[in-house]
């Protein structure tokens, strides 16, 4: 026995699974309000998200107060844990889904169902998180608002936390084992993991459940202290077991306890208020940022009913209401304003995001009402278990066949006759897969970008991110004579940038194998450097240009292509199927918005090309704009793959501005 099981006294249990606490749904409420506020209004709502990690603390405490529960009855049935799981959670998952396919079916390109195929088939084995994150570090990746599913990701962590806390709560209980030990020892770890990682894998510990299961855990932990007077709370003989919940929560109520609760409630709404306005995505996060809303949510749920501000706030009637209704709503919420963003192929207006959140709240209503509720209390337990896991087997081979039939292209056809040019150009089909050749040739390089298809030594070397990696066809075929490589990387997604060939990021392993090995090269005679515009110095620009400059290189720098500001696909003559007309549109953004983003960095490089003025440089802008305007289409060409702050060229695109810096290099070499 590695732990002695704890005494349980059975007077000590303090809750019930029948009681109704309308408080937590009233948290489930904010929980879910704030998250739809952050998606349809993110400037104004900044740290909106954190309503996910407040989700994981409420499912962490009823799920595993539920388990303790019928455990310490001798009642546990994983049969009958994961039978209530599955009428609770399917329903309604399985009507969004279908509606989703459905919907998409008329209105998706082909490379968009595809995509939603992926993610449905996903969604339906719970492991969207584990998908999103191998997206997220995909630098060609869609923009996440034209994801539908994307926010199955946090569904998909709590049912496999379902899947396996379960299985670890009843083999402790087997064993005999201390539950409060190993709830402790699983959350510190998990912590402890997510803190090690948040800055080196922030994409990992944001999707992947190890780094969020400490958050599930705090509400385990609560609901603990809640069923139970713990003797090893009690063996920290630091008088904690006067203050924590079961010992609050008693007919004996005092004024001083009061105060207590009423403390606790106030401090746990300040830290979610905290949170919600000054926690934003440019933080790193789950990290530290994360105990705030955590805590927040384990102090509202410790101070219960008897709390003033639970009572006005969180158990008010329209309060619970929405709680009531938090889940189908969040599950309708996403995929409305996704679609609506892919239809309009541009940010939604404010008043089409409000009309979307109204849409929401009463689909869901809908959905809980006449979907959740008869098959959670009306429809026998087996056969709606047996209906629901039919239904999602189904949805999830469908959106399999989907994804593997490229998206049934055919079903588009007076579409694609329509737009057959620009449909065939949307995707950049530039090479990413690495050549046995590039391996050999520079030996050294193991890992990123390495493209090369010569036969003679290398002589122009792209060196940079995948916007360097836009030029190298263009390039190939506008220098016949010269021997072309691309040496780089794009991995970096949404808190890391890809890799910057600058020398100040030299000391990243990758580049700097790339700058010994064009040093030890000397039929190298031209770099040309491109890379997604970044906030780097002045000086960064100069020593760079410098470097090379002093081993005998020419040096080429490309100023990024500008931004547009509304999806490439806005340009096609029209789409499968259109909710609102659509309207004359020159597939054009106003040259001052689109270079707008770009202007610090512009400034800083000009300044450093004006200092080293035997520095080549090429401005796409010369290429992609005229004096007022900024296109995403030019003489029937689609220019552009996609839009945002990592925009990528299209085919086309590709080749166009990669002859011109062809030509370029023909005159300067």
């Amino acid at each position: 026995m590695i732990f002695p099981q704890l005494q349980i006294n059975k007077n000590q249990l303090t809750t019930n699974k029948s009681v109704y606490r309308p408080e937590i749904d009233g948290l489930r409420a904010f929980a879910v309000i704030t998250v739809i506020a952050f998606h349809a209004y993110p400037n104004w709502l900044k740290g909106g998200f954190i309503g996910v990690d407040v989700f994981f603390v409420i499912s962490g405490f009823l799920i595993t107060g539920h388990i303790f529960e019928n455990l310490d009855k001798g009642l546990f049935s994983f049969t009958n844990f994961f039978g209530r799981r599955i009428r609770r959670i399917l329903p309604a998952l399985i009507l969004v889904m279908t509606c989703a396919l459905t919907f998409g079916w008329f209105t998706l390109l082909a490379d968009e169902y595809t995509q939603l195929g992926k993610h449905v088939f996903g969604g339906a084995i719970f492991i969207s998180n584990f998908i999103y994150w191998e997206e997220a570090i995909s630098y060609l990746t869609n923009s996440n608002n034209t994801k539908p599913m994307l926010h199955l990701w946090s569904l998909a962590v709590e049912e496999q936390f379902y899947i396996v806390w379960p299985c670890i709560l009843w083999f402790a209980w087997k064993r005999k084992l201390n539950f409060p030990t190993i709830l402790i020892i699983v959350g510190v770890l998990s912590f402890y993991l997510n803190m090690k990682f948040s800055n080196s894998h922030p994409i990992e510990t944001f999707f992947w459940p190890i780094g969020r299961l400490w958050e599930l855990i705090s509400g385990s932990l609560l609901a603990w202290m809640f069923l139970y007077k713990s003797r090893f709370l009690a063996t920290l003989k630091f008088g904690i077991d006067k203050y924590v919940p079961w010992k609050l929560h008693n007919k004996d109520l005092d004024a001083n306890n009061s105060i207590i609760f009423n403390l606790m409630s106030f401090f746990g709404f300040f830290l979610l208020a905290y949170g919600v306005i000054y926690i934003n995505e440019d933080l790193t996060y789950p990290s530290t940022w994360a105990l705030i809303p955590v805590l927040g949510a384990v102090l509202i749920i410790a101070s219960g009913s008897k709390s003033w501000l639970n009572r006005f706030i969180l158990m008010n009637p329209i309060v619970v209401w929405f709680g009531l209704i938090s889940y189908p709503l969040y599950l309708w919420h996403w995929p409305i304003l996704s679609f609506l963003h892919i239809l309009e192929g541009q940010t939604l207006s404010k008043e089409l995001r409000f009309f979307a959140i109204l849409i929401s709240i009463l689909i869901a209503w809908l959905t809980y009402k006449f979907i959740e509720i008869p098959f959670r209390k009306k429809i026998k337990p087996n056969l709606s278990i047996l209906i629901l896991v039919f239904g999602l087997f189904t949805i999830g081979i469908i959106g399999k066949l989907i994804e593997n039939n490229d998206g049934y292209v055919n079903r588009l056809q007076s579409f694609l006759n329509q737009n057959e040019r620009g449909h065939s150009q949307i995707q950049s089909t530039a090479n990413l897969k690495e050549t046995s050749i590039c391996r050999k040739t520079f030996k050294s390089l193991s890992t990123g970008l390495c493209i090369y298809e010569g036969e003679a030594q290398p002589s122009v070397i792209l060196f940079g991110d995948s916007h360097a990696l836009h030029y190298y066809k263009g390039l190939k075929e506008s220098l016949p004579n010269e021997e072309v490589a691309m040496l780089g990387g794009g991995w970096g997604g949404k808190f890391e940038s890809a890799l910057n060939p600058l020398l100040k990021h030299r000391e990243r392993d990758l580049s700097n194998k790339i700058y010994n090995e064009i040093e030890a090269n000397p039929s190298i005679h031209t770099i040309v450097l491109a890379h997604n515009a970044s906030e780097n110095n002045v000086e960064d620009y100069i020593n760079t240009f410098d470097y090379f400059i002093k081993k005998g290189k020419n040096v080429i720098y490309v100023i990024d292509i500008p931004r547009i500001n509304f999806s490439p696909k806005r340009c096609f003559d029209s789409r499968p199927l259109r909710i609102f007309p659509k309207e004359e549109f020159s597939c054009s953004t106003p040259k001052d918005i689109a270079l707008e983003p770009l202007t610090t960095y512009r400034k800083k490089v000009f300044s450093a090309l004006k200092q080293r003025p035997s520095v080549n440089f090429f401005d796409t802008a010369d290429v992609l704009c005229d004096e007022n305007f900024c296109y995403a289409k030019l003489q029937g060409m689609l220019l552009y793959s996609n839009s945002g702050k990592n925009p990528h060229l299209s085919s086309d695109g590709e080749l166009l501005l990669g002859r011109r810096l062809g030509s370029l290099i023909s005159t300067v070499k």
